[in-house]
């Protein structure tokens, strides 16, 4: 065999070999992997004062969390849980950091259950977590978001 054609047969492996392991490191290296994402709003109430359905006390502190005001009546915000549900939590369930959390009035659990069973449709709703409380306590939760929008 010619020295040039090893020369040739090398170079090729080489290539095939170094260009997909490259493109992965350049990839896999990526500003989205590490960065983190920035607090929005500091000062935000903990909301351990409220009650999930199982009982299990959820917080905010550590956590990348939707947090959602449906209000009382859930069959007027069904749709923007529909949308939640096939652009946000369908494609980022996953994410052991990502939760889900609604805040509505005590009283409002049959709805949820209604609510619970068609989002079900779409996809498992156990990563939802829905927490009851007082209107003034959610109210003062919402206000320390420090949000231009009304309650």
């Amino acid at each position: 065999m010619k020295t040039s054609e090893k020369i040739k047969k090398f170079t090729i492996l080489g290539i095939l070999f170094l260009l997909p392991i490259t493109a992965y490191l350049f990839f896999s290296s990526g500003v989205n992997n590490f960065a983190k994402l920035p607090v929005l709003t500091r000062g935000v109430l903990e909301i351990d004062q409220f009650e999930s359905e199982n009982k299990v006390k959820k917080e905010l502190q550590n956590h990348l969390t939707i947090l959602c005001f449906f209000g009382n009546d859930l069959e007027l915000t069904q749709s923007n849980a529909f949308n939640l549900a096939h652009k946000i939590y369908k494609k980022n369930y996953q994410f052991k950091d990502l939760q889900f959390i609604i805040l509505t009035p005590r009283g409002t659990e049959p709805q949820i259950q209604n609510l619970k069973q068609k989002l079900s449709e779409i996809e498992n709703p156990e990563n939802w977590n829905f927490v009851f409380g007082d209107t003034t306590e959610i109210q003062k939760v919402f206000n320390s978001l420090g949000s231009s929008y009304s309650a």
